[in-house]
């Protein structure tokens, strides 16, 4: 789950087909390391922030996130 000062976002993936395993691990520039429970993003109405971005964005009715 990235934070919401996220400004990039890195991922590797690793299988280990020997255990059947594989192994995501990501990295995340920008957000501040904070405690486990602090909040990841304000809590706000569904899509009621979609008329600020650029483009057309519109609601998605799958989730209530913004679709540009």
């Amino acid at each position: 789950m990235a934070h919401q000062l996220t400004t990039k976002v890195g991922c590797g993936v690793q299988t280990c087909d020997k255990l059947g395993k594989t192994l995501v691990q990501c990295a995340y520039t920008g957000a501040p390391m904070g405690a486990d429970d602090d909040e990841i993003y304000p809590v706000g109405k569904p899509c009621s922030k979609c008329s600020g971005l650029t483009g057309t964005p519109n609601c998605s009715p799958l989730g209530g996130l913004c679709v540009a």
